[in-house]
């Protein structure tokens, strides 16, 4: 809860209406918009506030008169209170003087030469009643010090509350005791003189006053006579008719007072709708723009109703304004079910977020976005996988082992071409062959490397702006404890995506140890000859998925999974590119015509060792351009040392493969 404002200063302490101020303290608000009131010494001075800081407003003091608090009231705070005190006094005021507040001009004041001006209160001040002149009373008591000594009282002559010590102190603090018992002798004087003055005024109208007397006796009697002619009811009578005169001119004026009333009634209903027609038409007004979807418009007339009539007590107005409630209860379920339905873009899914905060909706939209997204994009792997798996599974029952029949499903026109040539013949392809003749499981890498590569940045730009406070309402704090749970959802896309990339291409990379082996170990043995053609399209694939995660700055725990699933591919295109080869290398001779070319320099030779270098030299050529060439953050094959030997070993297998030929 707020802390409720505090005044602590006040500069000046004192002055006429009108003085400028500046007042301090504590907790004054946040924004010039919190400052609810401002009271100083019991005069509302809102209106010429002035909202500097927290600590600081400047003002203009009002009509108050005498010391008072300066009361300060805050939107988070309410009324708050004040340790120092501003007195307002009266100035003197002439019919030429500016003022910055109302002057009471019913006070005159007799001037020289006969004339009467009006004057301010401030100027009807009493003649000294002793009858003596002040102009030598240079010392002065403190007000604040009388007031601590006579607690209750006051100097003013006109006052219920009349001190004489008061008085003299203030007035005569100088004065010596010799005067001041003149003064009481002519204060006596005065006194006297009045009474001689009333005495004589009478004597001058006793004939007025005999006549006054006169008839107060003859109403006297008059009044006792009337007593006994008709009783002390005598108005009874009176009261009577005029009863039943009343209620005769009701019987002949009734129809007419009905439709009065009628139409008065309409009249102001109609006055009602005119006037309040913003609320009263509201609900269906809501109602119109959802089915447009002009939500920002229902946000905007919901915003202005609650502040309107939020807090009415009317009862025709809290039925209309519950109908709206109704309304916008109906807006934030249709809102949360476009929030969590997918697929959606990134600035619809904000746009809906700010347009639920607007709304006032409980919960948290932001977080309950990244969930739905994050299993959605779970639900598309999971469901891609099983899609192609399924179809290889049915191709299988039908004695395709999950590839086309015929030369086609190698990609080349001859069982005994290279793997080289069937790589070319697959890139010479037009899109539909290549759809028509790639193995399933390549078919899914594909699609799941585009399904990640469209929707998981998205989700992790949500996510970036959800902790950057970008989606929260004014005023909220950034959960952090839910940053573990954020990350983990982002790695587990990720760790599912290299799983079933690694099920479908390498099974034999999966940690047989792990919780989701059997998940992704779920894919039939391919043969080598029918996938080894395809794993550098495979490479590619999942190189652009990991090049379209570097531009999200992603943390490099979450990259590292990539980055090895992509080093493991390259380990395996290059051991399986290899071992094509070597297959291809041992069956030459079945394909050499043994027809001996004499040479000069080399004697006689065949076509073999020209054929065993071509193969060589196409393998080595695929190998560098799609495996060993490490591009952005990838790991160099050749400084890798376990990788280096197998290169090696695989060098002297397909010279020893030559060699048995």
């Amino acid at each position: 809860m707020a802390l409720a404002p505090v005044v602590t200063g006040i500069s000046p302490i004192e002055g006429v209406p009108g003085t400028k101020v500046t007042i301090r303290g504590e907790n004054l608000g946040k924004r010039p918009e919190d400052l609810l009131g401002l009271t100083i010494c019991g005069v509302d001075c809102l209106m010429t506030a002035e909202w500097k800081t927290s600590n600081k407003i400047i003002a203009r003091s009002g009509a108050g008169n005498g010391k008072g608090d300066i009361i300060v009231t805050t939107v988070q705070g309410g009324r708050g209170t004040s340790t120092v005190q501003f007195k307002g006094y009266q100035e003197t005021m002439g019919p030429l003087k500016e003022s910055a507040v109302w002057v009471d001009e019913t006070i005159f004041l007799n001037m020289a030469f006969g004339r009467k001006r009006p004057m301010s209160p401030a100027t009807g001040l009493h003649d000294d009643p002793l009858g003596l002149s002040v102009e030598g009373n240079d010392g002065k008591v403190l007000e604040q010090d009388l007031e601590e000594i006579f607690m209750g009282c006051s100097g003013d002559l006109s006052s219920s509350k009349f001190s004489p010590e008061w008085f003299l102190l203030e007035n005569h603090l100088s004065t010596s005791f010799e005067d001041l018992r003149a003064g009481l002798a002519c204060l006596r004087r005065k006194v006297e003189s009045q009474k001689e003055g009333q005495i004589s005024f009478l004597k001058a109208n006793v004939g007025s006053v005999l006549e006054q007397l006169d008839t107060l006796l003859e109403l006297k009697c008059k009044f006792e006579s009337d007593i006994q002619e008709y009783g002390r009811n005598s108005t009874e009578v009176l009261e009577k008719a005029i009863i039943e005169c009343k209620e005769e001119a009701d019987k002949l004026f009734e129809d007419v007072l009905q439709r009065k009333d009628r139409a008065d009634g309409t009249r102001n209903a109609l006055s009602v709708l005119r006037r309040f027609r913003f609320l009263l038409y509201l609900p269906v007004s809501i109602e119109r723009h959802i089915q447009r979807g002009d939500y920002d418009v229902v946000i905007n007339d919901y915003a202005r109703a609650k502040m309107l009539f939020g807090d009415t007590q009317i009862p025709l107005f809290q039925r209309f304004y519950n109908e709206v409630e109704k309304r916008i209860d109906d807006l934030r379920g249709v809102l949360g079910e476009q929030l969590i339905r997918m697929p959606s873009s990134l600035e619809h899914q904000k746009k809906i977020i700010r347009n639920l905060h607007h709304l006032e909706t409980p919960g948290d939209p932001a977080w309950e976005c990244l969930s739905a997204q994050h299993e959605y994009i779970l639900k598309l792997m999971i469901s891609a996988r099983d899609s192609h798996l399924n179809r290889e599974l049915a191709d299988h029952d039908l004695g395709m082992s999950g590839k086309v029949q015929g030369p086609a499903a190698t990609g080349g026109s001859s069982r005994h071409a290279t793997p080289a040539a069937k790589y070319n013949k697959i890139m010479m392809g037009s899109v539909g062959e290549w759809q028509a003749t790639a193995p399933v499981r390549v078919l899914f890498v594909e699609e799941v490397c585009e399904l990640l590569a469209t929707n998981f940045p998205d989700m992790w730009k949500l996510s970036q702006a959800y902790f950057g406070g970008e989606l929260l309402p004014q005023n909220s704090q950034i959960n952090h404890s839910r940053h573990p749970y954020c990350r983990e959802m982002l790695l587990e896309l990720l760790q599912i995506y290299s799983g079933v990339v690694r099920g479908a291409i390498m099974p034999h990379s999966l940690d047989p140890e792990g919780s989701n082996f059997r998940n992704y170990h779920v894919w039939l043995e391919a043969a080598p000859d029918h996938i080894t053609p395809w794993l550098p399209q495979v490479v590619r694939h999942v190189r652009g998925c990991y090049s379209t995660l570097l531009t999200l700055d992603l943390p490099n725990d979450a990259l590292d999974i990539i980055k090895d699933l992509i080093l493991d591919l390259r380990v395996h295109c290059l051991t399986a590119l290899f071992q094509q080869t070597i297959e291809h290398v041992r069956s030459l001779h079945l394909r050499e015509k043994w027809q001996l070319e004499l040479d000069d320099d080399n004697g006689g030779s065949t076509q073999l060792p020209h054929n065993c270098e071509g193969v060589i030299i196409e393998c080595a050529q695929l190998v560098r351009e799609t495996v060993l060439e490490a591009s952005y953050r990838e790991t160099a094959l050749l400084e890798h040392p376990t990788v280096g030997r197998d290169i090696c070993t695989l060098i002297h297998n397909v010279i020893v493969a030559f060699a048995q030929n």
